[in-house]
């Protein structure tokens, strides 16, 4: 009765249709033909031109064969566009959630991006200004060394009574740059 042997895509031989389908093309297909079949029935015999019975049956017999075969043909299209639209639907679906997914990645990553740069930057400041105060306090502390150093001396020249002319350490051209090394 199948052609395949895998259930998702195996069909009734007769018209291909999808064992998953079947139930619906069947019943589409019964209540088509049972109208059609049942117009004719009663136009035969309310409207034919007959007077006995069993040429109104041969008219019913000859008249149906047509409709009948109409009915599982519209059976068929009917039930394999639905079907046909429901994984057209799907892929119009899977399609919208990758643009999507697509879409916030792209945002995530700039968000991330300008996150970075705001964190990097914060970070590059308190780096900066941790930098800035140890080595302002460095060249303090060494610019007060020099000076004690040299006010020793010039307190050791005065207990002994010699002349001191050298210069404080501030009065020299190498003064002038706090942030200058030293030899």
């Amino acid at each position: 009765m199948t052609t395949t042997s895998d259930h998702s895509t195996a069909r009734v031989s007769i018209w291909s249709v999808l064992i998953a389908t079947s139930p619906i093309y069947f019943s589409l297909f019964s209540f088509l033909a049972t109208v059609v079949i049942g117009y004719e029935i009663w136009y035969e015999i309310v409207f034919g031109y007959h007077y006995r019975l069993a040429d109104v049956v041969h008219a019913i017999i000859h008249s149906i064969h047509i409709p009948g075969a109409a009915s599982a043909i519209i059976s068929l299209i009917v039930v394999e566009n639905v079907r046909s639209g429901m994984v057209t639907a799907h892929y119009i679906d899977q399609y919208f959630k990758k643009k999507i997914k697509e879409r916030e990645d792209r945002i995530r990553a700039e968000v991330t991006a300008e996150v970075t740069a705001e964190v990097t930057a914060e970070v590059k400041a308190e780096i900066t200004a941790e930098i800035t105060a140890e080595v302002t306090a460095a060249v303090i502390a060494e610019a007060n060394a020099r000076w004690r150093a040299w006010n020793d001396r010039r307190l050791a020249a005065e207990a002994a009574g010699e002349l001191f002319d050298e210069p404080p350490p501030n009065l020299g051209k190498r003064d002038s740059d706090p942030h200058q090394k030293y030899d």
